[in-house]
C-alpha cells in the first residue's frame, strides 16, 4: 500500500526540499539539476518570464509532472513517486479551474468527499473555509455568477479546506485587474501567515514577488540565477538577468581603475568602490541617481525627456558619451537642461569569465 500524507493534523507549514531535480520534454531540458530548500511557513516565490521553467517545478512538486532526475522531499519524506492526490496540497489554478454546473459549496467540497469526510463535517469545513476568504451566504451560488475576485477566492477556499501543510499558487491573479490583484495580494499573505502554512507562489510579475515573499528565486532557462530575499534581489542582483528582470535600473560598462570607473568609450567616472577592480558593469536603480548642479557631481548630463507616473517623474539624461540613464525624481525637470549627476548606491556586477 501507497503511503500517503496525513490530511487529518492542523496545518502547519512544511519544509520542501528539491534535490538536483531535472526535467526533460522530449530534447529541451526544462528544469536543470534545480536545488532549494523552501522552509516551513515561508512564502516562496519563484520568479521568471514564460518558459523559464517556473510553472514545471510547482508542477512537479504538486505531483503533476513526473520528474526525469532528482528527489522531493516534504519535511524530509520522499515524494518524489507519490501521485499529486497523495501528497495533501493545495493548488491554485491560474484559471482557477471551477466547474461551472456545481455550486460554490461543491467545489470547495470536491477534496473533502474524495478523502470520503462525513457529511456533516463536509459542510462544517466548507463553511470554515469561505469564512477563511471572507466569503459569506454563497455555497448555492455558481461560479458564473461570481466576479473574478470572488472565483479566485473560491478557488483558494477548495485548496484550504483539505487543511493542507502545502499551499501551491500557479499565477492566480493573473487574470484580474491591476487595482483588484493589489488588494488581494496583501490578503493572500496575511491569510497564509495567519494560517502557517507553507506557499509557494509563482508569478511573472516581479512587483508581486516584491510586495509579497519571504524569498524569491529567480528563474532563467530553467535555472535558478538567485535566491535571496527581495531586498537583496533587487539592491544587489547577481547577475545582468536579474537586474534587467526584476525592476528597472541602468547599466553601464567598463572598468574600475585606481583612479575611478573608467565607461567603454573612455569617459571616466571619480568613482572609487572599495574591493571592486577590473571589467564589469556597474548597476544603478533609477531612484539611485541623484540630481545635483551642473559641475558639482560625479558627471554632468542633458535632460532629453521627462513622463509624469503618477508616484514620481521619470526623466531620461544623456550623459557626454551619448549614454541614456533613467532617474526618478519627485519633481520636473526642463527638458534641455543642464544638471549634475550622483550615484547614491551602485552594483558592481564583475565581467564573467
Amino acid at each position: 500500500m501507497v503511503e500517503t500524507l496525513s490530511s487529518k493534523a492542523p496545518t502547519q507549514g512544511c519544509e520542501v526540499v528539491i534535490d538536483a531535480v531535472s526535467k526533460t520534454f522530449g530534447n529541451h531540458a526544462v528544469l536543470k539539476d534545480v536545488s532549494l530548500t523552501i522552509k516551513p511557513g515561508e512564502f516562496f516565490t519563484l520568479l521568471g518570464p514564460s518558459g523559464c521553467g517556473k510553472t514545471t517545478l510547482l508542477r512537479a512538486i504538486a505531483g503533476f509532472h513526473p520528474i526525469d532526475g532528482g528527489r522531493i522531499l516534504f519535511n524530509g519524506q520522499n515524494v518524489t513517486s507519490l501521485a499529486a492526490w497523495d501528497r495533501n496540497i493545495g493548488f491554485v489554478f491560474q484559471n482557477y479551474a471551477l466547474w461551472p454546473n456545481q455550486t460554490v459549496f461543491d467545489n470547495v467540497a470536491y477534496g473533502l468527499k474524495l478523502r470520503k469526510v462525513p457529511k456533516g463535517e463536509v459542510a462544517e469545513r466548507v463553511q470554515a473555509a469561505l469564512a477563511q476568504v471572507e466569503l459569506h451566504d454563497v455555497e448555492k451560488r455558481f461560479p458564473a455568477e461570481m466576479s473574478g475576485g470572488m472565483q479566485q477566492r473560491i478557488a483558494l477556499a477548495r485548496a484550504l479546506v483539505i487543511n493542507p501543510p502545502l499551499l501551491l499558487m500557479d499565477e492566480p491573479m493573473s487574470n484580474l485587474d491591476a487595482r483588484l490583484r493589489v488588494s488581494l495580494r496583501h490578503e493572500l499573505r496575511s491569510l497564509q501567515k495567519r494560517l502557517g502554512l507553507t506557499a509557494i507562489y509563482v508569478t511573472h510579475d516581479q512587483e508581486e514577488a516584491l510586495e509579497m515573499s519571504d524569498r524569491i528565486a529567480v528563474m532563467q532557462n530553467g535555472i535558478v540565477q538567485q535566491l535571496a530575499d527581495p531586498e537583496t534581489i533587487y539592491s544587489r542582483p547577481a547577475n545582468r538577468f536579474v537586474a534587467e528582470f526584476v525592476g528597472s535600473a541602468n547599466f553601464l560598462e567598463g572598468a574600475f581603475e585606481s583612479t575611478g570607473f573608467q565607461m567603454a568609450d573612455g569617459s571616466k567616472l571619480s568613482l572609487l568602490e572599495r574591493g571592486h577592480s577590473g571589467k564589469g558593469t556597474l548597476v544603478v536603480r533609477p531612484e539611485q541617481v541623484m540630481i545635483r548642479e551642473c559641475g558639482n557631481a560625479l558627471i554632468d548630463a542633458t535632460v532629453e525627456d521627462r513622463r509624469f507616473m503618477g508616484k514620481a517623474w521619470t526623466q531620461s539624461l544623456r550623459l557626454k558619451n551619448g549614454t541614456i540613464i533613467s532617474v526618478e525624481t519627485r519633481n520636473a525637470l526642463d527638458v534641455g537642461s543642464r544638471v549634475g549627476v550622483d550615484f547614491e548606491t551602485i552594483t558592481f556586477l564583475p565581467m564573467e569569465a
